[in-house]
């Protein structure tokens, strides 16, 4: 899409969060074209709207800041208005129970070909699993394979998961933010409603539990979808890029709730191009390319620039000055 409307050369350039679902090379490539179309002889007009900042490859030289009714709140120099990251929670981590997940030799078909296969992979009670590597690598195919929704090779092991898909909106039912947490409930579920506000709640929703979730945004139907999934108190939750679109505040709910998750007892699954949201909750991680485990061990495989150069995530040679 930016390709399409770079090639009109236009002279006024408007981005809507660009970057949100890229791997950290694909978003610093983008970043770096940004920057030589802004900063070039021509000089094209560039908006960018963005809701996460830190470690965004590039960011033009003046921001304004508009507050959560839409008014104009703040407006000057990027490195003067922007406000400080906010911190993800710290988990405490402690010794996985049992395995609840295991995939053997299994393998993942989609079109009518294989698009991903693991030899061997074990989600324990109590441990968060991240799936880390570049677009396209099967993030996403292994989790629909974890949770049952692809044909394939293999055995698998597994019981009735809890799933959120990359595109949200997919998955939406109901017309309201409360209605739509309690679908998954029943209606034998005592305080039903409240159960569902205060899984609202967790994901900073609380204030639009009437509102229409065909009417929020990206993020929010992004929140809506994981509260409505986790109340439903599955033993594996598998959440694909559960924060893309989300601002450093929001990132920070949905850590908190993937660590309550955890200490619950539960098995959690993050398909992540968030190296940072990885490095905070993840006891495993597994690194994917080309539809393939490349490296599969602890949270100190995140530090392993061999590993993340080989799987395409080392964004440092594309980093733009």
């Amino acid at each position: 899409a930016l390709a399409a409307v770079l090639a009109g050369d236009p002279a006024v350039l408007l981005l809507d969060e660009p970057t949100s679902m890229l791997d950290p090379v694909a978003a610093a490539r983008v970043g770096r074209v940004l920057a030589a179309r802004a900063t070039g002889e021509v000089g094209t007009t560039t908006v960018l709207v963005e809701q996460r900042t830190a470690g965004v490859p590039w960011l033009p030289g003046r921001t304004a800041v508009l507050s959560a009714a839409g008014r104009l709140v703040a407006d000057g120099a990027t490195a003067d208005v922007l406000p400080g990251d906010v911190p993800l929670p710290v988990r405490s981590r402690r010794a996985p129970g049992d395995v609840v997940v295991r995939l053997t030799d299994a393998g993942f078909r989609q079109g009518g070909r294989e698009v991903v296969a693991v030899r061997g992979l074990s989600l324990r009670e109590g441990e968060v699993t991240a799936l880390v590597g570049c677009n396209g690598s099967g993030k996403s195919s292994l989790l629909l394979g974890v949770a049952g929704l692809l044909g394939g090779r293999g055995r698998r092991a597994a019981p009735a998961v809890a799933l959120v898909v990359q595109r949200p909106e997919h998955q939406l039912l109901a017309r309201t933010a409360l209605a739509e947490v309690a679908v998954g409930l029943g209606r034998r579920v005592p305080a039903r409603d409240e159960a569902a506000l205060a899984g609202l709640g967790a994901v900073g929703l609380a204030d639009l539990a009437e509102a229409d979730p065909f009417r929020m945004s990206g993020g929010e139907q992004r929140r809506l979808a994981i509260a409505a999934t986790a109340v439903l108190g599955r033993r594996v939750l598998l959440l694909d890029e559960p924060t893309a679109g989300l601002d450093s505040r929001r990132t920070a709910d949905v850590a908190g709730l993937v660590a309550a998750a955890a200490a619950q007892g539960r098995a959690v699954v993050l398909a992540t191009h968030d190296l940072r949201l990885a490095r905070a909750l993840a006891d495993q991680v597994v690194v994917l390319a080309g539809g393939r485990v490349v490296a599969q061990a602890g949270p100190a495989l995140l530090e392993d620039r061999g590993v993340l150069t080989a799987a395409g995530l080392d964004a440092a040679t594309e980093r733009v000055a």
